[in-house]
């Protein structure tokens, strides 16, 4: 939730490509600027100062509508957050909320994160189940495969090699055999964040779609 002290001042900048009708702040409110919009057919419209309100979108992200003449885009609040008072020089893909909370657009909460060290993040702090760290002669499960310190790699006694999984849709994928068990984790990552990539990139086709 975004929380503004009493001595904080708000400050409002413009949404990035929304300029003219539409400011942010950084405690992560959207309003919609007091303007006038002139149609095609050359038809006005006023429209006054606004608190948009967000709605909560695909895996508890905050949204809002965007609309100009009669055009409505539908965007993240955070993205809309980062990219008006974040640097990104290193154009990173992915906003971060550092304290896990997707509902507090706090710029202080707020940062460019590449895919992988996004999904590094999670895993770091518990959003993905990572095993514990165990002796290895108490990680012995059925038909002698063992467990690893990391997420989703195992060890195979049989063919004596490390290899990962990860579920998709409710299936499990292989990912290989590996000779070290920081390549296997490294698969892991990798696919994890392929996943990851396919879901905001078909998120941001959704948000960018014209209604």
């Amino acid at each position: 939730m975004n929380t503004i002290n009493n001595s904080e001042v708000e400050v409002w900048k413009d949404v990035v490509g929304f300029e003219d009708y539409y400011e942010v702040s950084n405690t992560g409110k959207v309003r919609r600027k007091d303007h006038i919009t002139v149609y095609k057919n050359g038809a006005r419209a006023r429209f006054s100062q606004t608190i948009l309100k967000p709605s909560v979108f695909k895996k508890g992200y905050l949204m809002v509508y965007l609309s100009v003449k009669s055009k409505k885009k539908t965007k993240a609040v955070h993205r809309i957050v980062a990219e008006a008072f974040i640097p990104n020089p290193e154009n990173k893909e992915t906003v971060n909320h550092k304290d896990l909370d997707k509902t507090n657009n706090h710029v202080s909460n707020l940062e460019w994160l590449t895919n992988e060290e996004n999904i590094q993040h999670s895993i770091d702090n518990g959003m993905y189940k990572v095993r514990g760290i165990r002796n290895r002669n108490r990680r012995k499960k059925e038909k002698g495969v063992y467990l690893s310190d990391y997420y989703g790699v195992s060890f195979d006694k049989v063919y004596n090699k490390w290899f990962s999984q990860i579920t998709v849709n409710g299936k499990k994928v292989f990912l290989g055999y590996f000779d070290d068990e920081s390549d296997a984790a490294q698969a892991y990552i990798n696919k994890a964040t392929e996943i990851n990539q396919n879901e905001t990139l078909q998120l941001s086709k959704e948000n960018s779609r014209i209604l």
